[in-house]
């Protein structure tokens, strides 16, 4: 089956994350979601917590700032829906 990638961009807290859950929406299936944020302070859990909320509970999320590829290896392939947040955080996180 043919899959689709979209790259959203954009600057820090301009919605990219709400953005991609609402292109997701529509969609029915396995959605996973990849964060690679390091929650280490009160502001980055909360913003963790909050991320949470919006996605729901239908999304399987994988909290890894390092090894991104391994969870696309082991998961992109059964899923439906791949949401990696954020590009930005990993690199700075490698």
């Amino acid at each position: 089956m043919m899959k689709n990638n979209i790259l959203i961009t954009g600057g820090c807290r301009s919605g990219k994350n709400l953005h991609a859950l609402a292109l997701a929406h529509p969609f029915e299936g396995r959605k996973v979601y990849v964060a690679t944020a390091q929650t280490l302070d009160d502001e980055m859990r909360e913003r963790a917590e909050n991320h949470q909320r919006e996605r729901g509970d239908d999304w399987i999320t994988f909290e890894e700032p390092l090894d991104v590829k391994s969870i696309l290896k082991r998961e992109g392939d059964s899923a439906d829906i791949f949401i990696l947040d954020c590009l930005t955080l990993w690199v700075t996180n490698l």
